[in-house]
């Protein structure tokens, strides 16, 4: 099972991929110089993307132990969810996808690995995919305090059992999802989170929303 659910993972990415190289073989480069240049965009993102998810697993055990140091680089959050916003919509699967960011004034940045700060996002967007049904509506908003940028992820998506909150963010474990059994995913996406953000000093932490839905909170370190 986890051999064929990482198969299934790493198949995502080249799917993408594959849909932008092909529509740009039909394009004209001079007409569709601009489109050409966003499709050469969302195929370089999968590429990072593909990259991350290769490295998911070693990189779990090597951050956990602190022996993967981060890069120190300044980082905007806000650009860093449009990024891993564009490789989503790409993909014709994810087009029933409803996203809503909102975001306080100011630029927000943070000293952090951008590489790891996407995956982040990523693993947070992709994990709503999951689980949310046919149309996932999905609400981030940034605020900033003087020390700290807080993202949260929101979605109207099932809860998460009340039994398992605790359990989300440990290394292998997936919510156990009943009957359906079409939900891929090998346990280390949430379990990546944590630790990246637990090396960033910063942390993560779920609940579930009355309305429904569950909320994932980052808070990050600003940038001294």
């Amino acid at each position: 099972d986890f051999i064929s659910n990482m198969s299934h993972e790493l198949k995502t990415p080249l799917a993408t991929m594959k849909v932008a190289v092909e529509a740009m073989r039909e394009m004209d480069p001079v007409s569709k110089k601009e489109t050409m240049q966003e499709y050469l965009g969302m195929t370089s993102q999968e590429i990072t993307r593909l990259d991350l998810l290769i490295n998911n697993i070693m990189n779990s055990m090597l951050i956990e132990n602190m022996q993967q140091p981060l890069r120190n680089e300044t980082v905007s959050v806000e650009e860093a969810i449009e990024n891993v916003l564009r490789s989503f919509r790409l993909n014709p699967a994810h087009e029933k996808m409803h996203f809503r960011l909102t975001a306080d004034a100011g630029a927000m940045l943070i000293e952090a690995d951008e590489m790891h700060v996407q995956g982040i996002f990523y693993n947070l967007i992709d994990n709503s995919l999951k689980y949310g049904g046919e149309n996932v509506e999905m609400a981030v908003h940034l605020i900033q305090t003087t020390n700290q940028v807080i993202v949260t992820f929101s979605d109207n998506g099932p809860r998460i059992p009340q039994a398992y909150l605790h359990k989300v963010f440990d290394k292998f474990f997936r919510v156990p999802t009943g009957d359906l059994h079409n939900v891929k995913g090998y346990g280390l996406g949430l379990n990546y989170v944590a630790q990246v953000m637990k090396q960033l000093g910063g942390s993560v932490s779920a609940k579930n929303l009355p309305e429904g839905g569950c909320c994932f909170t980052l808070l990050f370190p600003k940038r001294s």
